[in-house]
């Protein structure tokens, strides 16, 4: 185990600060700021659970573990409390836990599935975790183990899951998304379609519509609707209240353009994650094109793309973004890169596509 890293500012396109992972960490699944202290947490396929202390009011950044713990199996996902004192994490391994950082480490239950999503409300001291066994488990972390309050069967496969205020949004593998009222939390108030997305498109959209997959989902800040992303290189805004709705539109990010021969084609990129900033309200969006774009949901238009993280391999050519978050006092953006395996282990070359985790400093410029 190595208890400290040195983090340095390298040659990276963006200028941010690397932080070189514990040792041996493969593909990280999942990074979130604690939202009490200046500690974030990330997670991983190799099963491991891993807390960083940052110090970022120097000249350069430091930061030093301060905590690991693991799973069985690859861990998926991870939220803190809203006091930040415990840290939630789910996995392949079936299992919700729940740890006090360098305390105990208590499993709250399981799925029968591996669990893809772990979501506190603050308002209501509730944790809920989504699962590919096609359930949202509910759980009371004031009991410790065996504290499932309540489940509801959701009919397909978790893939994303946002809380927000009263409610809950759940992007299902069916493409459908699950809106609930968490003071009804048994019952799904309404279910919406992706392909309600592209009503009056083209009919060509139907073949991207064919191959959607819903990757991630985020509530707005002030609750009024959410935002989904896909592996079709776009992202799709919802409302919640059916008069705004006309506001709700379709949009493409995370593309690029090309000529072949004499037509323009695009390659599309999955949309890996999206993060909104608390105090800014515009939102960042990762995708497999190896950047971090800034975006203004209201005006409609792209504030900022970030620099190209890129792998220089002749078949991965961008190392995929596949988490970012915001610190407590949204001066600090975090997001990793690594291998995301949506490409099959053909193409992975670990000497090549070695997993970082990025701390850049924010200029407001960029979020609005």
């Amino acid at each position: 185990r190595r208890d400290i890293t040195e983090v340095m500012p390298l040659d990276n396109p963006n200028k941010s600060f690397i932080i070189e992972p514990a040792e041996n960490t493969e593909a990280i699944s999942c990074m979130r700021f604690c939202p009490s202290s200046d500690v974030f947490a990330v997670t991983s396929w190799d099963n491991k659970i891993t807390c960083y202390k940052y110090d970022h009011y120097g000249v350069e950044f430091q930061a030093n573990i301060i905590g690991y713990n693991k799973h069985t199996k690859p861990v998926l996902c991870c939220n803190w409390d809203s006091t930040g004192k415990y840290l939630f994490t789910g996995g392949c391994d079936n299992n919700v836990n729940m740890w006090q950082i360098n305390g105990k480490f208590v499993n709250l239950g399981s799925h029968k599935l591996p669990v893809q999503c772990v979501e506190y409300s603050s308002k209501y001291n509730v944790l809920v975790s989504g699962s590919w066994d096609k359930y949202v488990k509910y759980w009371d972390i004031r009991k410790g183990k065996s504290s499932l309050i309540g489940n509801v069967k959701t009919g397909s496969k978790v893939y994303a899951m946002s809380v927000g205020g009263n409610k809950m949004v759940v992007g299902l593998a069916d493409n459908k998304i699950n809106y609930y009222d968490l003071r009804k939390c048994t019952e799904c108030v309404e279910t919406y379609s992706t392909a309600d997305a592209y009503t009056g498109h083209r009919t060509d959209y139907q073949n991207e519509l064919n191959m959607c997959v819903i990757r991630d989902i985020e509530i707005f800040p002030d609750h009024k609707g959410y935002i989904a992303t896909t592996n079709t290189g776009r992202a799709m805004v919802n409302h919640f209240d059916k008069d705004d709705r006309r506001a709700n539109f379709l949009w493409k990010c995370h593309r690029d353009r090309y000529k072949y021969g004499t037509s323009a084609r695009q390659h599309i990129y999955s949309v890996n994650v999206i993060r909104f900033h608390q105090q800014y309200k515009s939102l960042a969006t990762g995708g497999d094109s190896g950047d971090v774009g800034i975006w203004d949901k209201d005006r409609r238009q792209r504030i900022k793309c970030f620099e190209r993280v890129e792998y220089y391999d002749d078949n991965i050519k961008y190392a995929p973004v596949t988490s970012v978050d915001f610190d407590r006092k949204g001066i600090i953006m975090g997001y990793t890169t690594s291998y995301n395996w949506t490409r099959g282990c053909k193409y992975y070359k670990k000497e090549n596509m070695k997993p970082q985790i990025y701390l850049h400093k924010i200029n407001k410029s960029d979020f609005v």
